[in-house]
């Protein structure tokens, strides 16, 4: 059987990265018979420069640019959904850079005759750019986060769990169009209100996974999971100003509803379960007028703050989501 071997480089702007992936993860990035040999990432100033070789095995004359398509169609979107639910180490909100998918094609091995024509992509603008770069340690990267993207693929090939596989999906797909709202320096007032839209939609295709029969009833359902209780019980601890914010704006919902004030009375309780819930239901809240157009109080106020929290509480849902994916394969 003919194959060739392509290798490849990109830059990642925004980010450093140092090191290469074990061998163990590169054996489970792979597309048909297609496959990732290596990968390496070696950071220069404000920037990771990323090069690797994917070999491909020729089944049929298709075949021949299924190298590229693999890069460009799985490689490049594994790394920007990697780093799009990642933490910076300064705890700032994550991010995502700006990549240069132009590839490079070095060189082909094994198939002298064929002759690839190079076309080269604009820069893409893919997030805010960051004054400073992220900073990840690479072993956390390659340990947990790639392999549960790999694992969120292998699961899809194997059209297992569709639902959950296709609600993640989704949620990538406006976590994304959020983070790259926001370009000027300083936030507009509708970007900021763009953003928390755009972060909704996302979590709204995450926790429609806990449905029930009303939305009242869903949302109170999802915030009973132990990564949503412990986030908003460390923003209690350390006293966030989110927390005063919506507890002094006496935000309502279901026919005037009091939801701010039944948030400090489940803080004052000590009840992290129902304080979650509360939490959630306030971040609700704020989403209703937004989307509807009724009539505005404090939510466009809350909207800068709460877009953080809502951000976290997005990526932390989606690695949620991926793991249980991953413990299921």
């Amino acid at each position: 059987m003919k194959s060739y071997t392509l290798e490849f480089s990109f830059d990642v702007t925004g980010c450093e990265m140092e090191g290469h992936l074990n061998p163990e993860i590169v054996s489970q990035i792979h597309f048909k018979n297609a496959k990732l040999d290596y990968i390496e990432f070696m950071p220069t100033r404000n920037q990771t420069h990323v090069k690797g070789s994917v070999t491909v095995e020729l089944n049929q004359l298709d075949d021949l640019f299924l190298g590229e398509t693999f890069i460009h169609s799985h490689l490049i979107p594994m790394i920007r959904n990697t780093l799009a639910i990642t933490n910076s180490s300064q705890d700032k909100l994550p991010f995502l850079p700006y990549f240069e998918p132009s590839i490079n094609l070095i060189t082909y091995r094994g198939l002298n005759h064929i002759d690839v024509q190079v076309l080269k992509e604009k820069k893409v603008k893919c997030g805010e750019h960051p004054q400073n770069p992220l900073k990840l340690d690479l072993n956390d990267f390659s340990k947990n986060l790639i392999h549960l993207v790999i694992k969120l693929d292998r699961a899809t090939l194997q059209q297992k769990n569709h639902e959950r596989i296709s609600a993640i999906q989704r949620s990538f797909f406006w976590l994304i169009g959020a983070q790259q709202v926001g370009h000027t320096d300083g936030f507009l007032i509708y970007e900021v209100i763009s953003k928390y839209r755009l972060l909704w939609t996302a979590l709204n295709a995450i926790y429609n996974l806990y449905k029930k029969t009303t939305e009242r009833q869903t949302i109170k359902n999802f915030a009973r999971n132990p990564f949503i209780v412990d986030y908003v019980d460390s923003l209690v601890q350390k006293k966030d100003t989110i927390i005063f914010n919506l507890i002094s704006s006496k935000l309502t919902l279901w026919d005037n509803f009091p939801i701010s004030d039944e948030l400090s009375k489940s803080i004052q309780s000590v009840d992290k379960v129902k304080t979650a819930q509360n939490f959630m239901f306030c971040l609700y809240a704020i989403r209703n007028p937004i989307i509807h157009g009724s009539e505005l109080n404090d939510e466009i106020k809350l909207c800068k703050g709460a877009y953080i929290v809502l951000e976290h509480i997005v990526k932390k849902s989606i690695r949620a989501e991926i793991m249980k994916l991953s413990e299921k394969s």
